[in-house]
Formats: structure tokens, sequence, C-alpha cells
């Protein structure tokens, strides 16, 4: 794995296939986290429809230990998005587990695209600041990566 002088590491395809087990198991973590905490929020938005301005002690403290569960949540998927951030891939999308590994692809940086229920790494997107749909590596046979 490269780091560049002014930008995130850059990993060759063999670097970010070699990783994959370990992010498996985080994005696992993460999308399972995820949908937990999306389900709360989800809940909470109903209670909260159904009560109306119930202002009453006990809707008061449901409320708190709701927003308190919440929160605790959103800690718990942001921790395990740190871990795989820590490695130098990036989350790209929660509930599909897609990350993406910066990669140089001839004179390019590029992603190097993986998502949950893969089993290698078999696509590429630019790094254009769009969301790009992504473009299979068995294209690219010309360019090496």
């Amino acid at each position: 794995m490269q780091k560049t002088q002014t930008g995130p590491r850059l990993f060759t395809l063999a670097e970010a296939q070699k990783m994959l087990p370990l992010v498996r198991s985080i994005v696992c973590d993460i999308v399972e986290r995820y949908s937990r905490f999306k389900m709360r929020v989800e809940e909470s938005r109903i209670a909260q429809a159904g009560r109306g301005d119930d202002s009453s002690p006990a809707a008061v403290r449901a409320r708190d230990r709701m927003k308190q569960e919440i929160e605790e949540l959103k800690d718990r998927v942001m921790e395990v998005v740190g871990e795989l951030s820590e490695l130098g891939a990036d989350l790209r999308e929660y509930e599909e587990g897609m990350v993406d590994f910066p990669a140089r692809l001839g004179e390019e940086i590029v992603y190097l695209s993986w998502k949950l229920g893969e089993s290698r790494i078999a696509y590429w997107r630019p790094l254009d600041g769009t969301d790009s749909p992504r473009r299979s590596l068995e294209e690219l046979h010309e360019r090496s990566i």
C-alpha cells in the first residue's frame, strides 16, 4: 500500500483483494448495525407521530431514552466505519455494504469497488466526485493496476 504525498493511501488490486476477509467482516458489522440504527429511527418516528404533543413525564422519559438509544446505535455504526477507514478503505453505501479502495489505474487515481456478497474485487469507478456507476475490471485488460 502506498501513501501519496498529498492524498489517500493507494492500493494495488492484489493488496485490496488480500484485505477482503477483514473488510468483509467489518462491513458485515456495519450493515448489521446500520440496519438496527435505521429500524430504531423509524420506530421513533412512528412513536412520535402516535404520541403527538404528549408532554407527560412518562412520554418525555420515553423520548429521551429512545434518543439516547439512537445516539448509541449511531456511535456503534461510526465505530466500525472508523475501523474500515483506518485500513484506508472508504464506505460508499451502508445498506449494500459497498466499499471503495483508492488505487492507481494507469495514470489515473480511481476507486476499486467491492460490495458485500461479492467474492472478489471486480469493479472500479472514477474518482471524479460523482456517483459514477461501477465498471468491470475485465474491460481494462489493456491497462495495468
